[in-house]
């Protein structure tokens, strides 16, 4: 930042205030404040840039463009989703007029949109701009390249969080079905090894894990795995990640032995590529964790879960969503020793992160008001945990739909609550009762 700093006086000392390098300076330092997570004042910086370009270039400039973008970045960030839209899209149409339909930049802002019509939960035209920004870097770089990857993981990221409008659902199914039947010239001529095919069993996967059909999502996982085992060998990160993903359905079909198999092998081929700390090391160790607890290990549990702690808050800081989840973790190991007031430090720990960070994955917030509901009817504070179960259950609903097993699974956790309330107040009306009957004598 110094650095930079140093680079716009000089420019401005030369060139004067109003010069498009003075533009790429306060863009420079815009991007660094992003960097920070000081978004309001890296805003202003980019609206400085965006102020002198529009004075120096016609209104069809690239630089313009770049404006756009990091502009548009920030309101997303802010949640300003409308504002933020308007911006790519202004991106968009003078990356098109600048440059060819398959340049990077255009991929980029197909990208870009696609994460502002995510957070509006608009999946299906998101996947659409997604599955744009896919071609183009598939095309430019390969398969193998990290932005087809960060495709990927975005497009099975929309798929995990669409839900709650049936047609929304069917849709976003169609367009992964269609992506799969555009595959099958491929598969056929390249006698079923092309990544493409992996990459729509993936999808197809996602889409029914979101609805909850754990078994016949893995079916196709396993058909991806195969695939890219004989493609890369065992010991690729893409293998880790299907082991990953066929060890949360396993668990989710609390076959938590098998789950482990999946998820040691996922952080076996993770530590051979990355070493100790990478954030991945921590995604497996959290998984792990989480199936330990399952099993009632709570020692073993809570020893992978302070290590992915401890590796998420060397890598993003304190207060990151990924924290925040070890945080839960943590939380749920504490509970299950009957450490209550711990366990409910943790959870609030998290929901406050997630508050903080304007987390926009609602399942996030349904996970730690779920799990502050849990602690609460341990506690025996009937009301309060009602008050957190109904939060999760309505974020659950509106996601998933009510024929989901985590539906099912909040509305359980508040019927319970609703019971041993009942049955308590019942004891207490015939203590009380015989208390009186005792007194009268």
């Amino acid at each position: 930042m110094e650095y930079d700093f140093k680079v716009l006086a000089i420019r401005e000392k030369v060139y004067g205030k109003d010069h498009p390098s003075v533009a790429d300076s306060y863009d420079n330092i815009g991007l660094v404040l992003c960097a920070q997570g000081k978004y309001a004042e890296a805003l202003d910086y980019f609206l400085k840039a965006l102020a002198i370009r529009e004075q120096v270039h016609d209104k069809e400039h690239s630089d313009l463009a770049t404006s756009y973008q990091n502009i548009g970045l920030v309101l997303k960030v802010q949640g300003k989703y409308e504002e933020a839209m308007e911006h790519f899209l202004k991106a968009l149409a003078i990356g098109k007029k600048t440059y060819s339909e398959d340049h990077l930049f255009v991929a980029t802002s197909y990208y870009n949109i696609s994460l502002v019509l995510q957070a509006q939960r608009k999946f299906v035209e998101a996947m659409n701009y997604n599955l744009k920004a896919l071609t183009i870097y598939e095309k430019l770089y390969g398969k193998g390249h990290l932005l087809v990857a960060m495709s990927y993981n975005n497009m099975d990221s929309m798929l995990h969080m669409a839900g709650k409008v049936l047609k929304e659902q069917e849709e976003c199914e169609k367009t992964v079905r269609d992506h799969l039947k555009a595959s099958a010239v491929d598969e056929k001529m390249n006698d079923k090894e092309h990544l493409g095919i992996a990459a729509s069993y993936n999808n197809i996967g996602e889409a029914l894990k979101v609805q909850g059909k754990y078994a016949e999502a893995m079916e196709y996982y396993f058909q991806a795995l195969a695939i890219y085992e004989k493609v890369y060998g065992k010991d690729h990160l893409d293998v880790a990640t299907f082991c990953n993903s066929i060890g949360m359905m396993l668990h989710a079909q609390s076959k938590h032995t098998e789950a482990m198999e999946y998820y040691l092998q996922a952080l076996g081929i993770r530590k051979k590529v990355y070493g100790e700390d990478h954030a991945d090391i921590a995604a497996s160790c959290n998984n792990i964790g989480i199936v330990l607890h399952s099993q009632g290990k709570y020692a073993e549990a809570m020893e992978y879960h302070l290590k992915a702690l401890a590796i998420r808050e060397q890598a993003h800081g304190t207060e990151h969503s990924n924290v925040a989840n070890s945080y839960n973790g943590i939380g749920l190991v504490l509970k299950g020793q009957g450490k209550y007031e711990e366990a409910m430090e943790h959870f609030l720990k998290a929901l406050a992160i997630f508050e903080k960070t304007y987390c926009e994955d609602r399942l996030s917030f349904a996970m730690s008001y779920y799990n502050i509901s849990l602690v609460l009817k341990a506690q025996r504070k009937f009301a309060e945990a009602i008050e957190y179960g109904l939060k999760a259950l309505a974020i659950y609903e509106e996601v998933y739909g009510k024929d989901h097993p985590l539906f099912a699974m909040s509305y359980r956790n508040i019927d319970e609550v609703l019971e041993t309330q009942c049955q308590e107040t019942v004891v207490r009306e015939n203590l009380s009762k015989k208390a009186h009957e005792a007194s009268m004598r």
